[in-house]
């Protein structure tokens, strides 16, 4: 028991003072895992933190940030709920299952849910991670490209 309490503090340790700066040196900054009222966003669960899959490009990062503030100035208490994003170290070596998530410069994003009312559902997500839970259009909806005959 005491040696995995090591493994686990270590882990803490590298993860949260160690590889942050060094991610700095490779052009990668941490998105945020909690969302504040000047950051509203966060991570869809704290496993994507714990993984270090929440580094992107500062420009990225950025981006984001605008748009998860734009969100919330035009929606009061939304909150932009992120998936992966990328790791910490090296362009060219892809986050799986995301061959394309190598560079820093791709994230995903989760949808914004609204409740039984219709009213936004903060930080809710069809499954616990985000992931694997999937969309169907609604009657309503335009369809999103045409069939072929």
């Amino acid at each position: 028991m005491a040696s995995l309490f090591m493994v686990v503090l270590f882990y803490t340790l590298l993860t949260s003072v160690i590889v942050p700066p060094v991610a700095g040196h490779f052009g990668r900054v941490r998105l945020s895992c909690e969302a504040t009222p000047a950051y509203p966003l966060r991570a869809a669960h704290p496993l994507y933190c714990w993984l270090n899959r929440n580094y992107a490009d500062p420009r990225l990062r950025d981006l984001v940030v605008t748009l998860a503030g734009e969100m919330e100035r035009a929606h009061a208490g939304t909150v932009t709920v992120f998936l992966d994003a990328g790791f910490p170290f090296l362009n060219g070596f892809p986050l799986l299952p995301h061959l394309s998530h190598d560079d820093g410069r791709k994230l995903d994003l989760a949808f914004y849910y609204r409740d039984e009312r219709g009213d936004y559902a903060a930080g809710v997500t069809r499954s616990p991670i985000g992931y694997w839970a999937f969309e169907q259009p609604r009657a309503t909806d335009a369809p999103s490209c045409e069939r072929e005959s």
